[in-house]
This record gives C-alpha cells, structure tokens and sequence, in this order.
C-alpha cells in the first residue's frame, strides 16, 4: 500500500504532552485526528495507553524498572471496514522520534509538519476494530525510559481513506528512587530491614492526605491502623508499585482506603503485591490473623436504612470508619496481582476485620487477579455495593470464603476456594440478618467457581437472609453438604415453589460433588434439593476430580451462556480452571496452599 500525502502537526504532538490524567482501570479515551484534514471527516475512534500488566489497567505513572507496554483498540471507521488498512505507531522521547516498522524500531525525523518518511508496521484487513500495541519499549529501544516523559500515537490508514491517528497517550517513567529516604510523604528514613530481602524498610502510620507512592525499593511495616485520605474530604491515591511487600505486626494494623480516596495496585503476574505478617517466616498451613488486613470504603449503595432514607451510611466492621453512598459507578481504583496472607483480627464478638473488605464498593473499581490466603475471618467480603472482580483464589480461610450481605449486586467470574479443616462455607450469602427484605435486596452474578472443602467444613454454598443471586458454571466437591437455603423471605424471593421461580436466585450448569446436595428442613418452604435438580443442566455425581484443575467429568458438562454485558467472559467450561494450559494461577500466587491443602 502506497503512503499518500501526511501532515501530522508537530504543535500537536507537542502541545498534547501537556494532557495529564489519572491512572484508569479502562483504556482512556484519545482524541482522532485526520491527516491534512478535519477531525469530522471520520468516526474512527482510539482508547489505550501505557500498561505494565497486559491491559488489565493504564497508568500515567510508571515505575522505574518496570517493563511497560502500550496498547490501543481502535473502532474503525465503517467506511473503511473490509478494505486493506496500514497500522502506524510513533512514540517520542525527548527530542526524539520513533517509529514502530515491520523491521523493527527506527528514529524518524519530522521536518515541521511534513511526515514523509512514516512508516507502518502492519499491513491487515481492517475490521470494525483493530488491537495495536507494542511490548516492552525499553527493551526494543534498547535504553532506559527512567526518568522520562513518553508521548504514544496510533494511526491507521485504508486504501481510500487519509491517514486517522490519535493523539498522544502519554505517561511518565518514574526514576529509580534513593534507598535512603522513603517515598515522599512518608515520614522518616528507612530502617534496616528483615534479614534476607536486602531491602530497608518505611513505615506507614496515621492518616494520610496527600497521595503515597509505595515504590519497591523498599518494604513497608503497616504500624497501626493506618488511613488514607478523610472520610470523603481530603482525598488521596495510594499506587503500589509492582513486587511492593508490606508487613503488619499485629491484628490492629490495617489498611483503610477511606471513602472518595483511591488504591492503586499495580502488581504483575511475575511481581505480585504481597501483604503479610511480619511474622510469617514462622507461619504454617494454620496460622492466621497476623495482621488486620485491607479496607475499602466507598459512596455506593447499601441497605439496611430505614425506607426513605436519602443516603444510607453505615460504620464498617473492625472500627473502620463510615461507608455507603448514591454512587454505584465509583471508582475506588485498581487492584491487579495482589496477595495477602495471614490477615483478619477480631476486634470484639462479631466486629471484625477480613482479609479483603469491600463496604459500599463502585462498580467503577477493578479488582482481577486477587489471592487471600489464611484469613482469621472470612476472604473476599462485600457490605453493599456494586463492586465486580475476576480471577480470585480464596484458600485456608478460617470463615467463609465469598462472603456478600447487605445490598452487594456486583458480579465475579474465575474463583477457585479451597478450605482447609477448619475453614466454614465456600460461600456466605446474605441480604440483611435485621431486616430480610431490605432494599436494594442482595444480588450477585457468581460464575465459574470451583469450591474444594472437606467433610470437617460447613456447607459449600448458604444463602439466606433475603439474598438473591444468579450462580452460573459452579464446581463444589468435598463439603457435606453443597447448598443449603434458609429463611422464608430467602424462599420467597427465589419462587413460589422448587419449581416455580423467579429467577432472582438460580443455581445453573453446576456439578455437585458432596455428602448431600442440601439439608432440606421441616420449615423450608420448598426443597432445595428438588430445586437444584430441577434447573437447567445441573448435576449430582463424583467429580473425578484430584486437584484444583477441571477434570475430564467436569470438562464434559456444558457451561451456561453467561449475560452480554461487557463483564463476563463467555467460556466453555464450568468451574474455575479447565485445563493444566489454561491455570490462571500460576505465577503470581502463594503455592504453599496447593500442595498442603487441595485433598
């Protein structure tokens, strides 16, 4: 394909260096241009940036000595569609400009607004959309980015049309930091650190109002219970760079991210973020509660007020300030590659800390690729909130494991839990214990779940309290008892009878492999086992299964078609994992739990 006339305005480039935004947990929006034209002549239309973790995440700030990529997905013009398109990426360091080529990276020197001399680096078919990206620009450069600023374009061109291109997706390279101070904001130098990880430590304490960022240079000692920004006033992010390691010395330091702040955790699938007791050299397969854990307070919506109430609020567990809001969109930031280890702490009878808790958290917020591990408490816990995650491994929780109540309609998909002896339900499932019929009523989406326990465990999934629920693709194997349903307003809300539902609590495409399905009651409405094999693809046998990974059994029953709603991935397969080519935990999580506990 022959390259036609191109202008590309230099004061362009340069002016949109000044742009600056914060780090996103979707592709952010870019602005088309035309080459020698007007912006109205196309629809096409760029989202994408600077990632460090394939995509799940975009930031404006990258941290020194960190592979980045950058990303786009282009929405084609339909007038362009079907024809043969050349795909353009420039990126400018300094005074510097290069040009990704189907052989490779060559500096391009622009003379004022003549861009002759551009090359593509691909040459397709355009669809209605196109991926672009290039991987790990330091190492194609073949120097450091640390220190500096980067500007990204992307461009395509068809046959008929001129030259469409975005403009700059920019982002700055963090230089490597001094080992002698900690980061700015945190009070002090470092101190030597624990023998063995050849880094110093910084503590965090108090509450903080102005943005923190944990680089890992250094590790962290969690002193307290320790805040981030004011209960909505005083706002702050939190972003911890890839392979951080923070320590808690006892069940009362905890971490809070207060409501309207941000945590940005930007762990990788080769350096995850870990958060453990300072203790756990000396932990083994039944320690727990070293530490207090990580709290999440946000503006979305919960229940339990009474009706009419503009703005229902609520005071966390563990005395872990105020939540609940009208913002169900909130976003809280972006948890990707995180690990905690040996969290929970009870603070009195029935106040407690949990390994993750989520109160009244936005559906704005990305959580994906999340281990808790050894939770004196539950894991994964939601108060309220619309809040969704994928790719969660919930193992050797002393509770429950998914735990939900008060209003929580999020959805999560990619979830293996195995309980160790002592652990309680795979899932917990409440809308309200004071006030069953609450609104907004308890409603989760919960897809491909494998859920391992033992005969010493309680039931593999209870709902009660009112909640609703749509359960796609689900694996239980080793529990007593598989489901159990209490409560008449938990009946009720599901269906008249076994047989006649509503649909707001389902179980579908689920293989069961435990003692009894369920512990049908006297006092139940209806039976829950007559229930669960009444709905669409469900089934009760043996699982074949000697791990965590599906087994040939599984991987015969087919999987529900999950809603179309740009959350869910539509699989083949239930339960968490298919295949060994296809273990989404490898790499990045605590394996100690997969050898001494899967049975």
């Amino acid at each position: 394909m022959r390259l036609k006339s191109k202008v590309l305005s230099s004061a362009l480039m340069l002016g949109s260096l000044l742009a600056a935004g914060a780090e996103a947990s979707n592709a952010p929006s870019l602005d088309t241009y035309v080459l020698g034209g007007r912006r109205i002549e196309t629809t096409a239309k760029f989202i994408g940036g600077a990632t460090i973790n394939g995509g799940a995440s975009f930031l404006k700030q990258i941290p020194a000595g960190v592979p980045v990529d950058v990303r786009a997905t282009v929405t084609v013009d339909p007038r362009d569609v079907g024809q043969e398109g050349d795909l353009y990426l420039v990126f400018g360091v300094g005074d510097k400009v290069y040009q990704w080529t189907r052989t490779g990276l060559k500096q391009w020197t622009m003379n004022g607004v003549d861009a002759t001399g551009l090359e593509p680096y691909a040459t397709q078919v355009l669809g209605s959309t196109l991926q672009m990206s290039l991987t790990d620009i330091e190492t194609k450069l073949g120097q450091t980015l640390d220190g500096q600023r980067v500007y990204t374009y992307f461009g395509y061109m068809s046959d008929t049309s001129k030259l469409n291109y975005s403009t700059s997706a920019t982002f700055n390279m963090a230089n490597v930091p001094s080992n002698d101070s900690c980061p700015a904001g945190i009070a002090g130098a470092s101190i030597p650190g624990f023998p063995g990880t050849g880094k110093r430590l910084c503590v965090l304490n108090g509450t903080y109002t102005r943005d923190i960022h944990l680089t890992n240079n250094f590790e962290y000692v969690v002193n307290g219970p320790v805040f981030f920004g004011g209960d909505n006033v005083n706002t702050v992010t939190l972003t911890v760079d890839p392979g951080v390691k923070t320590y808690g010395e006892s069940g009362a330091d905890f971490i809070r991210i207060s409501r309207g702040s941000k945590i940005n955790i930007n762990g990788t699938n080769a350096k995850p973020v870990i958060m453990t007791g300072a203790a756990e050299d000396r932990a083994d397969q039944n320690t727990t509660g070293l530490w207090g854990g990580l709290v999440l307070n946000g503006n979305a919506p919960l229940n339990g007020c009474t009706e009419g109430t503009v703005l229902c609020q609520a005071e966390a567990e563990g005395n872990a300030g105020t939540y609940g809001g009208n913002n169900p969109t909130e976003s809280s930031g972006v948890i990707t590659y995180l690990v905690i280890k040996y969290a929970g702490y009870e603070i009195s009878p029935g106040n407690e800390l949990n390994s993750l808790t989520l109160n009244s958290i936005g559906s704005g917020t990305l959580i994906d690729y999340v281990q808790l591990h050894n939770g004196s408490d539950d894991g994964f816990e939601t108060f309220g909130g619309t809040v969704n995650a994928k790719h969660l491994v919930l193992t050797g929780n002393d509770d429950d494991s998914l735990d939900w109540q008060k209003g929580w309609t999020g959805k999560v998909q990619h979830v293996l839990v195995i309980q160790k002896a002592v652990g309680d339900r795979g899932i917990e499932g409440d809308n309200n214990s004071a006030a069953r019929d609450s609104l907004p009523r308890s409603k989760p989406s919960v897809a491909n779940m494998t859920i391992i326990g033992r005969s010493t465990n309680g039931n593999g999934i209870k709902l009660r309290d009112g909640t609703a629920g749509n359960l796609y693709n689900m694996v239980v194997r080793g529990m007593p008892t598989c489901v159990d349903i209490d409560h008449g307003p938990t009946f009720l809300n599901a269906g008249s009878s076994a047989t006649s539902l509503t649909g707001q609590m389902t179980i579908v495409n689920s293989l069961f492999d435990c003692t009894r399905i369920a512990s049908d009651a006297a006092a139940d409405n209806w039976s829950t086992v007559a229930w669960f094999n009444g709905q669409t693809d469900n089934v009760s046998t043996a699982s074949g299964m000697s791990g965590y990974i599906n087994s040939t059994t599984v991987n015969g029953r087919s999987a529900a078609t999950l809603p179309n709603d740009g959350f869910f991935d539509q699989v083949s397969h239930i339960g968490a994992i298919k295949d060994d080519a296809n273990d989404w935990t490898l790499g990045w999580t605590f394996r100690q739990p997969f050898e001494n506990l899967v049975p």
